[in-house]
């Protein structure tokens, strides 16, 4: 496509004259619109008016996006901020060709970021700032690409987390454990008949066990008995 400024393209097929085209370009820089933005808004050409003039100069295709159907996975070659920032909406490929729908089909700053950012050859269409507005804020957004494994290995392990079922495990009461216990028995006791001494600790735990064990062996040192477990 041949590089045209848009105000000569519009002198030359006689929407404007080079009057309203200096005025509008003295509008365009306070207010830092696009040149078509600002004609438009000064009502010195209609909208459908630019768009005619695209059309039959250029030989740009005029695109409804009212009536067109946009793939989610077209974000995944334009996204979402590149599109406000340039006013596009990606429409559609075929081949190495992305066709982009655009305010501005002459911004050739936006056809070659975006022909970088997606690595297509980008073909321009024209459509309204409206319609183009519309459809950026209501684009559904592309499915999360699938990991390399599940590309590979499609198994259970790929389905999304909503449809593994919780386990549910059978607990166990815990098995109590027998008391900790100590008994000192006769080895040179003074009487024969003397009873044995005993210690012992209701739950078997480190410090318990530990407890019952001195109590035990202290007793030992001033009764003449041996400390044993049972």
């Amino acid at each position: 496509m041949k590089y045209t400024r848009l105000g000569d393209l519009l002198v030359d097929a006689g929407y404007i004259t080079d009057e309203q085209l200096n005025h509008a370009l003295t509008v365009q820089k306070e207010k830092h619109q696009r040149l078509g933005e600002t004609l438009v808004s000064e009502g010195i050409i209609t909208e459908r008016n630019l768009i005619d003039a695209l059309t039959m100069q250029l030989g740009i295709d005029f695109i409804d996006l009212t009536e067109t159907s946009i793939d989610p996975e077209m974000t995944r070659l334009v996204s979402k901020n590149l599109a406000k920032r340039f006013s596009v909406v990606p429409v559609r490929v075929r081949g190495d060709e992305l066709y982009l729908a655009m305010v501005d089909p002459l911004n050739f700053i936006a056809i070659e970021e975006i022909r970088a950012a997606s690595r297509k050859r980008i073909v321009p269409m024209i459509a309204t700032q409206s319609a183009v507005d519309h459809a950026i804020s209501t684009a559904p957004r592309a499915p999360a690409a699938p990991s390399a494994r599940c590309r590979t290995s499609p198994t259970s392990a790929c389905a999304p987390a909503t449809a593994l079922l919780p386990l549910s495990l059978p607990t166990r009461s815990p098995t109590p454990l027998p008391p900790c216990a100590w008994s000192i028995t006769s080895s040179s006791a003074p009487s024969p008949s003397a009873p044995p001494i005993s210690t012992s600790s209701p739950t078997r735990t480190t410090s318990s066990c530990a407890t019952a064990w001195t109590a035990c062996c202290t007793a030992s040192l001033t009764y003449p008995r041996t400390c044993r477990r049972p």
